[in-house]
């Protein structure tokens, strides 16, 4: 299974951290989610319903 966050140098996108645009952030802090790509998933992989269920 590969797993890929886009980022430049190693860094993701200003517009995903602190130097996004006033109207991406909400009380100071940035609010746009950066992108994960998925891929070649094992067919026997089994799905969460949330991704914040792996956390739970």
């Amino acid at each position: 299974m590969k797993i890929e966050v886009p980022t430049m140098n190693g860094y993701l996108f200003d517009r995903y951290g602190k130097f996004a645009p006033a109207d991406q952030k909400i009380e100071g802090k940035p609010s746009r989610s950066f992108p994960i790509f998925v891929s070649d998933v094992p067919k026997d992989a089994k799905r969460c319903k949330s991704f914040s269920s792996l956390f739970s």
